[in-house]
């Protein structure tokens, strides 16, 4: 009796062992299903985080003139006026600008819920000579937008791009900046150049980049960019919402840069005014199917684990 109970007892716990065994393989087949589906589905998606532009402009101080020491123009997007910690800007070391968390050189100011007033002060003036450059970046957009002022009632607040030299008081210098707008999708890639200025321009050697790294970005030299030989004729943006616009591009990657790189011309493509680079920041996220899929996967096992306990029980 008492060697068939110790034979029935062991039975019974190798019994139990094997439907262990049995329900942690099956879990880990399920955990390991789920991290492929999700993960091949996840990465064949992205969402936008930031939209970057950077420009780099011939200084417009004579070289017996004292610099340029502060640049004002309007931006406007969808909730950029609430939002006005979604802006930053930098510059070519060393930082004219001050870190993210101190932007010494930066002031927003609101105009409406969907658009600011940007004043920039550099903390080093631009020395006659010396490009002006710097790069605006927005957090939670695809789009930046440079318009010449916002239409309030009866006013028209803000105004198109300005720069000042460094005198007491500063002096507005003329022409002003041109500063291109731009827009980016990153699924089914398309890019959108905007001039919503009052002056028309046009764009040359355009080069798109559609899958590049935050580092590789950072690391392009619109100094040599400005230095190209001219190509025109260029893609010429009419005043006041000229577009252009190209579809059927290569998307990125997720957490990679969708971005195009080019020179400014005045409209006659003879007159060079600028360098920029513009991209759009990606990050990866989980499609729904695949959170629908894994999320079946762990019900149906939880339910086999139910079913098996209540067989036991009985």
């Amino acid at each position: 009796m008492e060697t068939l109970s110790r034979g029935g007892f062991f039975s019974a716990v190798v019994v139990r062992a094997r439907r262990t065994v049995g329900n942690r393989r099956l879990l880990s087949v399920a955990i390991a299903l789920g991290v492929v589906i999700f993960g091949a589905n996840a990465a064949q998606a992205s969402k936008v985080t930031a939209a970057i532009l950077g420009v780099n402009l011939p200084n417009p101080v004579s070289m017996e003139g004292n610099g340029v020491s502060q640049i004002t123009f309007t931006l406007s997007g969808r909730g950029i006026g609430n939002n006005p910690e979604r802006i930053g800007v930098s510059s070519t070391a060393p930082n004219r600008y001050g870190d993210k968390n101190a932007q010494a050189g930066l002031s927003v100011v609101f105009v409406s819920a969907d658009a600011v007033n940007i004043t920039l002060t550099p903390t080093r003036v631009y020395k006659p000579g010396e490009n002006v450059n710097f790069t605006l970046t927005v957090q939670g957009t695809n789009t930046i937008r440079i318009v010449p002022g916002v239409r309030i009632g009866l006013q028209t607040v803000g105004g198109p791009p300005m720069w000042f030299d460094n005198g007491s008081p500063p002096t507005k210098l003329t022409p002003g900046p041109t500063l291109p707008g731009f827009a980016a999708v990153i699924r089914d890639a398309e890019y959108t150049a905007y001039n919503d200025l009052d002056d028309p321009f046009a764009i040359q050697n355009l080069r798109y980049l559609p899958d590049i790294t935050q580092a590789a970005f950072d690391a392009i030299d619109l100094d040599a960019v400005l230095a190209q030989s001219p190509n025109p004729p260029g893609i010429l943006l009419s005043p006041g919402g000229g577009i252009f616009d190209q579809t059927g591009l290569p998307d990125p990657q997720p957490g990679d840069l969708f971005a195009a790189v080019g020179q400014l011309f005045d409209s006659t493509d003879t007159m060079l005014l600028g360098s920029f680079k513009e991209a759009v920041v990606t990050a990866p996220v989980p499609e729904p199917e695949s959170i629908l899929l894994v999320l079946i996967g762990l019900a149906t096992l939880g339910a086999y684990r139910l079913r098996r306990g209540l067989q036991e029980s009985c």
